[in-house]
């Protein structure tokens, strides 16, 4: 025999104590009952963090959580054996301001495993089996955090949970787990389903097709829902266990490595090839990974190749529909940042890279990608007309030490030229607080060398990228914070696009006014520019 060691929280329904109270009791019971505990016998206890007791109206949901504690444990039959409170949590400011913590109850429990060596995880186990959620389905974004942060409040569908079919639904779960019928199993909490659904794949190391799903039901937060892992020759068993409670069959994992969702009534997916882009790696680089991410965001398939295969095969870039320079220190900026890269890439690979920008392949190059496009050549770029096979340009800009001779890092207001030429920026429109991207680097300032360099490039639509007026990082000439070549396909810039291809990266997120989920974050938007602007794919993707 062994024990099981769970807890539950709902801090985001704090608007009603009492059925915040009741859904992280549920929550618990179901993290205790996927590992193979018995939910007969499961001892709760409770942590309180409240703040204000003096204000009568936190005292009063004070008293709606104890009473949502007490009339879980009655129905869960799981008795309180002990806790613990933190009251009073708020802070006075100099000014007068109060500020409070959330009203928070974290639940936890213990529950008896009958045989440890019978225990349940949640990592997917085989390709071909099943997918079964068990619970209400929902077709809104019930309980969502999206729904309770943004939602309408006349609109909000509180997910309230059963007194009578959330005990239920635990003692069939775990009369299926306690007969070897399941695979896996996983509570289905915060994210709603598609989280819980790609969490045990990722577990596995397996794909996932979701094959009768409605969009809106992936991201619901009804409580009481557990997904179960279950072998197609065992399917019928765990219905006959679950008889009484809904249960729908959601797919199939399988060997792909990727999660599909086909809406009902929708056709297979075909197999599509996606443009594929190159990303580049070397010893040192080691933003390879979150620049090929937000590739794939975008639209776009990702492939790390080491720079040492490029050399040994420089025809390996005709392949590639989309390329990737990273940031990070590449050899360890040994000599100065990227100078070891870009020797390498001048001798050997400046005619591939400029073959590639001619078939119009999108090139970007954030920070010290940025610093090896310059000093290669890439940036600003050949002279138009220049023989073939082309030789590397002279650089005619640099990025010396920041102006501070201190490591900046930290997040900074962007503008982009209405006359630029870069396809990576065109067409974005954004202000405020919204038009923002990190920086993280030493040498970053930009200079231009000839005496109407830095004028030259804006007049002629290569400047992609400034700083913000009075938020330049690095005393970069010109506010300039990255640039393009003639064609516009090639972007270098010092600042991270690809650290802000989701809202929740931004600083301040949970601060910005809702209207800002309309539209892209600022870095995702470039890239999905770049995929656009690629279209069908046009080179031959090597296997993966």
């Amino acid at each position: 025999r062994g024990l099981a060691i769970a807890n539950g929280l709902a801090t985001g329904l704090s608007e009603d104590p009492y059925v915040m109270v009741l859904a992280a009791i549920d929550e618990c019971v179901r993290n205790l009952v996927c590992v193979g505990a018995d939910p007969q016998r499961i001892a709760l206890l409770d942590n309180f963090c409240w703040p204000s007791c003096n204000d009568s109206r936190r005292m009063g949901e004070l008293v709606r959580a104890a009473e949502a504690a007490y009339d879980g444990a009655l129905a869960y039959r799981a008795p309180f054996i002990s806790g613990k409170d933190s009251l009073n949590n708020q802070f006075t400011a100099g000014d007068g301001t109060t500020i409070e913590i959330p009203p928070t109850l974290l639940i936890s429990g213990m529950g008896v495993v009958p045989d440890v060596s019978r225990c349940v995880t949640m990592d997917a186990k085989s390709a071909g089996n099943h997918l079964v959620i068990v619970g209400k389905i929902g077709s809104r974004l019930d309980g969502s955090h999206y729904e309770m942060l943004f939602g309408p409040a006349e609109d909000r569908q509180v997910p309230v949970t059963d007194l009578e079919r959330g005990p239920l639904i635990a003692r069939r779960v775990h009369a299926a787990i306690a007969e070897d019928l399941v695979a896996s199993a996983h509570d289905c909490s915060d994210g709603g389903l598609l989280v819980a659904a790609a969490e045990m794949a990722m577990a596995g190391g397996l794909g996932l097709d979701l094959e009768t799903v409605e969009p809106a039901s992936c991201f619901s937060e009804e409580p009481s829902r557990y997904l179960l892992e279950v072998a197609p020759t065992k399917l019928r068993s765990v219905r006959a266990h679950l008889d009484g409670v809904p249960s729908v069959v959601l797919g199939s994992f399988n060997d792909s490595g990727r999660l599909t969702i086909r809406p009902p009534g929708s056709e297979p997916w075909t197999g599509r090839t996606m443009p594929t882009a190159l990303i580049l790696t070397a010893p040192g680089i080691n933003c390879d990974r979150e620049l090929g991410h937000a590739f794939e965001l975008a639209g776009a398939t990702a492939e790390p190749v080491h720079l040492n295969q490029l050399l040994r095969e420089p025809a390996l870039i005709d392949r590639f529909d989309l390329i990737g320079l990273p940031g990070g220190f590449s050899y360890g900026d040994a000599v100065g940042a990227g100078r070891i890269a870009a020797a390498l890439i001048r001798q050997r690979l400046y005619p591939a890279f400029v073959s590639a920008i001619e078939r119009g392949v999108p090139i970007i190059a954030p920070c010290n990608g940025f610093q090896i496009a310059v000093q290669v050549g890439l940036l600003p770029g050949p002279d138009p007309g220049a023989a073939w096979p082309p030789s590397p340009p002279r650089p005619v800009v640099a990025l010396a030490p920041n102006a501070s001779a201190r490591f900046v890092d930290r997040w900074c207001g962007i503008e982009i030229p209405p006359e630029t030429r870069c396809i990576w920026t065109q067409g974005i429109e954004v202000d405020g607080e919204r038009a923002v991207l990190p920086v993280a680097h030493g040498e970053g300032r930009f200079l231009a060398g000839a005496d109407d360099g830095l004028d030259r490039l804006a007049r002629t639509g290569l400047v992609a990228v400034r700083y913000r007026a009075g938020d330049n990082p690095n005393g970069s000439a010109g506010d300039v914070a990255g640039i393009c070549d003639a064609s516009g396909l090639v972007l270098g810039l010092m600042p991270h696009p690809e650290r802000f291809t989701r809202w929740t990266q931004h600083p301040r997120w949970t601060r910005l006014d809702g209207s800002w989920l309309s539209s892209d974050p600022l870095g995702l938007a470039m890239f999905r520019n770049a995929v656009a602007h690629v279209g069908e794919p046009t080179g031959a993707a090597p296997p993966r």
